[in-house]
């Protein structure tokens, strides 16, 4: 694994944010992981296996951590510790008579695993003498949406629900609307600067190239263009929807992070309070573990919402809400799909 010494380095409080956020969830799943070790007699040969570049990458994000966010690594530490007992005892209770655990291994971000294809969205991996349980692992805000898949606009509809042989065509036909609003916005906001649109951002543009750059009239026009790609795409899933209310719930669940019916999806939630005057926004709250099993998900389609970007659908307990976001720059016609999960198991 390559690590990237330049990680520090940041030039505003939103990239500052992004790296708390990533160095928080990888230090989470390693304590997690490393404390669940120690409570199933497996901790040896964890450490056995988070060595060398793993062990180094580590001991970096914790050292940028205490000089940028110090509260951070001890809070990190109980909420690891409270999500590892409720985890270890899950784990515990569906072993069946014989069945051992043999190691605990971290395949997520910080190994660079990246999610693979055999074990999905899976953050640790637990062997047992007879199997392999995956297990993806978030730590979230409580009552918020939770992060579980994103993808490219223009290829989401043929990767997601290729079941329907409409999806090629489907994803065609989406593709055409997304080159026609971005041309329709490159128009308007040539238009208001005298120049002519030929296709693309040229170097005639003299604009800014990230959205909240934008003055108010261009970002009016931005955000439609958004909103109504999110209408044309739940119009889509709506269409699949109706050609099989069967095979779109099960295309569904690699959205909501059921990439396979034996992952195990473990949420350890964290609330703000304020004792004494002192605010905390990493309280602990609750853990939620979803034991995955092939089982059937009544969807229904909640009233798509004017002046938004995004739409949700509900499967039984869990609210998907799939969102339109630029990649980066809103000057290319490239945009992806965000989807992200709020449960009401709480």
């Amino acid at each position: 694994m390559k690590i990237n010494k330049e990680f520090k380095t940041i030039h505003n409080s939103i990239q500052k944010e992004a790296l708390v956020n990533e160095i928080k969830g990888n230090l989470f799943e390693y304590l997690v992981a490393h404390n669940c070790a120690k409570r199933l007699n497996v901790e040896n040969t964890f450490l056995e296996h988070f060595s060398g570049d793993m062990k180094n990458m580590l001991m970096m994000y914790e050292k940028w951590l205490r000089s940028n966010d110090r509260e951070l690594i001890g809070k990190l530490q109980n909420l690891a510790l409270k999500t590892s007992v409720e985890l270890s005892s899950h784990l515990q209770s569906i072993l069946v008579s014989g069945e051992e655990i043999k190691t605990i291994v971290v395949i997520g971000k910080i190994t660079g695993a990246h999610h693979n294809d055999i074990f999905k969205e899976a953050d640790i991996l637990i062997s047992t003498t007879s199997r392999e349980i995956p297990i993806s692992l978030k730590l979230s805000k409580k009552n918020a949406f939770v992060n579980t898949k994103s993808a490219g606009a223009k290829s989401f509809l043929a990767k997601y629900f290729d079941v329907f042989e409409e999806a090629q065509i489907f994803q065609s036909t989406y593709n055409d609307i997304i080159d026609k609003l971005f041309f329709e916005l490159g128009e308007k906001l040539y238009e208001r600067r005298g120049l002519d649109f030929h296709g693309r951002f040229d170097s005639t543009w003299d604009g800014p190239d990230l959205p909240g750059e934008l003055d108010e009239l261009d970002r009016h026009d931005l955000y439609y263009m958004y909103q109504e790609l999110s209408r044309n795409l739940y119009q889509t899933l709506l269409q699949f929807n109706e050609l099989s209310t069967d095979l779109f719930s099960k295309a569904l669940l690699p959205l909501i992070g059921q990439g396979s019916d034996n992952l195990i999806q473990v949420t350890c939630f964290h609330q703000e309070k304020t004792i004494k005057g002192v605010k905390d926004k990493y309280e602990y709250s609750s853990v939620l573990i979803k034991d995955f099993v092939t089982s059937d998900k009544v969807v229904e389609f909640l009233p798509f919402k004017d002046s938004t970007s995004s739409f949700d659908i509900r499967l039984n307990e869990d609210i998907l809400q799939i969102r339109i976001k630029p990649m980066n720059k809103f000057t290319t016609a490239s945009y992806k799909v965000n989807c992200s999960v709020r449960s009401n198991y709480e």
